[in-house]
């Protein structure tokens, strides 16, 4: 009885022993590690080293450093030939303006000379001096005069407005009473309204207000607005007004003629733009007038508004500050 609670099956072994042998042998067959023995650590496992790792990244660096020189070098070659292409179109446009300019000069020698012998002769004739014309050749010899003082204001035209896009427009300033300058202005255009069947009024107020300005170039804005005045109304009148407004002169032009959309006011002082329909641009002109208008008052401190009306008419108003210096 004693010998069966120590042995079992008659095998020579205790049930503890067995027990144990069972235990080791299926620790054994999972391959467990925790009999407390480490697995060595072979060397396909081992990670680079620090020494090895920083010949690597320096390579690295050094060949983003020739990319980023190479770029920066293909840059700077790239600036380099943009302004000598610059310089070459610079010298080319200036070569081209000079050209220009000696052409304009040359050709406006060349076509005031003619025309001044024109307007001569036209004066000896309108004069007298070769014997009395009849009424018929007095009107065609009025007719000649205009065409050829108009071709000549648009020689004039052109090279004023090459000027101002030169930027080599100078003033000339004198004093001038306002009633001295509008009287000239006036008689100035006397042929102008000699030949119109509208009605021309003169109101001048504030006669004896003093300017300084450029005489000359305020005139030639004035008269080109009275001849726009004249050729865009049919019937009706042309007013030239002045007097003294704020801290300078007011001068207006005012008809009653075709008139224009508020849409194409800004337009109108574009160089060589016409506005209206085609029945309108047909009554003449090169588009400079305005243009240059503008562009001279600016220069003089001086501003230009238009009030417009499709069939009523237009009204120009010319500002001006009494001193400019």
């Amino acid at each position: 009885m004693e010998a069966e609670c120590f042995r079992w099956g008659g095998r020579g072994k205790t049930r503890v022993e067995e027990e144990k042998h069972q235990s080791d042998t299926n620790i054994d067959d999972k391959g467990s590690h925790s009999a407390g023995k480490p697995q060595p650590i072979t060397s396909e496992h081992t990670l680079p080293s620090q020494e090895q790792a920083e010949p690597e990244m320096l390579q690295r660096t050094l060949a983003e450093l020739d990319r980023t020189k190479n770029l920066l070098e293909s840059e700077v070659t790239a600036r380099q030939l943009a302004e000598r292409e610059l310089r070459k179109a610079k010298d080319i446009t200036e070569a081209t303006i000079r050209a220009r300019e000696e052409f304009l000069a040359t050709m406006s020698h060349e076509l005031r000379t003619p025309l001044s012998v024109v307007l001569g002769y036209a004066d000896l004739l309108e004069g007298g001096e070769f014997g009395g014309l009849t009424e018929q050749q007095t009107d065609v010899l009025k007719r000649v005069k205009k065409n050829a003082g108009d071709l000549l204001s648009l020689i004039d035209a052109l090279l004023d407005a090459s000027h101002l896009q030169m930027g080599r427009s100078s003033l000339s300033l004198t004093d001038v009473r306002l009633g001295d300058f509008l009287e000239e202005v006036w008689k100035e255009t006397q042929d102008l309204r000699a030949l119109s069947p509208l009605e021309f009024v003169y109101d001048v107020q504030d006669a004896e207000t003093m300017l300084r300005t450029d005489v000359e170039k305020i005139k030639i804005v004035v008269k080109n607005l009275l001849n726009n005045a004249r050729k865009f109304t049919d019937h009706g009148q042309v007013v030239l007004r002045g007097r003294k407004k704020d801290a300078g002169v007011e001068i207006c032009i005012v008809d009653t003629g075709i008139g224009m959309e508020k849409e194409e006011i800004p337009f109108i002082f574009k160089p060589f733009r016409k506005v209206g329909n085609t029945e309108t641009q047909r009554r003449g002109g090169a588009g400079l007038g305005l243009y240059i208008g503008k562009n001279f008052l600016e220069v003089m401190g001086g501003t230009i508004t238009v009030e417009s009306e499709v069939g009523r008419g237009s009204i120009f108003r010319i500002w001006l500050p009494i001193a400019l210096r």
